[in-house]
């Protein structure tokens, strides 16, 4: 294997320990908030640095694996099977679609790294919080209400995206405002060199 290959795993492993650190951390003083599920927490961070520095490869596969094991410690707290897919590997692996602007972050001057990794930021946010949506949209029509008649589906909607939105929010301008600071002052952790 050359070094890029081990850097990249070296890397790969790093990043994602540190992404189920800060998850974890974040579920400790923000999770009693959100008992379904959630918390304000920088998991994302992570991902969005392998993104950045090594596109679309890196920020799939770190999200990917983040969320996988993230599955794993869920247990007995899954109770769908579309939970299981989608509120965790599918979740966090479409955060890696950031890495779409990899090329961007690399040649741009520092204000054109600000905006193309803080757009890529929202944008891989808000579609994370839409996959945790779908899945609330599951959980709450088929266990919350059970038997209840006469509720319409977007009432289910809207309860799912203002639950999931209450936490992805917070979190998506946290891992924005690190993000700028990142790329702001220490831009050089982003840019590979040979």
């Amino acid at each position: 294997m050359n070094n890029k290959g081990t850097r990249f795993i070296t890397e790969m492993g790093i990043f994602i320990a540190l992404g189920l650190v800060f998850d974890f951390v974040g579920g400790i003083y923000s999770g009693f908030i959100w008992p379904n599920g959630g918390s304000l927490s920088i998991a994302m961070l992570p991902i969005f640095i392998m993104g950045f520095r090594y596109g679309l490869k890196g920020g799939l596969l770190s999200g990917f694996a983040i969320g996988s094991i993230q599955m794993l410690w869920a247990g007995n707290a899954i109770i769908h099977w579309a939970q299981a897919i989608l509120d965790y590997s599918i979740a966090y692996a479409v955060v890696g679609l950031a890495g779409m602007v990899s090329g961007k972050i690399h040649t741009s001057y520092r204000k054109g790294k600000l905006i193309y990794g803080n757009i890529s930021i929202l944008i891989a946010g808000l579609l994370r919080a839409g996959v945790h949506t779908i899945v609330g949209f599951i959980f709450f029509k088929e266990y919350l209400v059970e038997n209840v008649e006469g509720i319409s589906d977007l009432t289910f909607w809207i309860l799912s995206a203002s639950y999931n939105l209450g936490y992805m929010i917070p979190s998506i301008i946290l891992c924005m405002i690190l993000m700028t600071v990142i790329l702001y002052k220490y831009s050089h952790l982003i840019i590979l060199e040979d």
